[in-house]
């Protein structure tokens, strides 16, 4: 048996691939993080080679009145049809608790914007 791997299979394998990779597709991709360090590292790693960067921004002080500040401008474009998808550095950038955390994940949702996460 040299070929295990059957035709079918082969399509099947590359199908998922791309589905989890995203190479197939151009998304319009916003990176947050919580420093530049963190957004070049998503940039170089985490990003498909047919998408598209519309923007970056970092998490706002922990100390300032709305840290999740950095959100403002991905929003406006999740808004405007302008976003794919939110990449963000770990999920907890979106909030201080689960609860929060899910209704962010809602609103950009609600836009059909998906939310990816460097750390899954």
């Amino acid at each position: 048996m040299p070929n295990a791997v059957t035709a079918a299979g082969k399509r099947t394998l590359k199908s998922n691939h791309s589905r989890l990779v995203g190479k197939d597709v151009c998304m319009k991709v916003w990176i947050y993080g919580r420093d530049e360090r963190e957004i070049c590292a998503m940039f170089a790693y985490c990003v498909g080679n047919s998408d598209t960067i519309i923007g970056f921004s970092v998490q706002k002080s922990v100390m300032s009145f709305f840290p999740q500040g950095g959100l403002t401008q991905p929003m406006q474009a999740a808004i405007r049809g302008d976003l794919d998808q939110l990449l963000l550095s770990d999920l907890t950038l979106l909030g201080d608790s689960t609860e929060e955390i899910r209704k962010q994940e809602t609103v950009f949702r609600s836009y059909q914007v998906s939310i990816k996460s460097a750390c899954n």
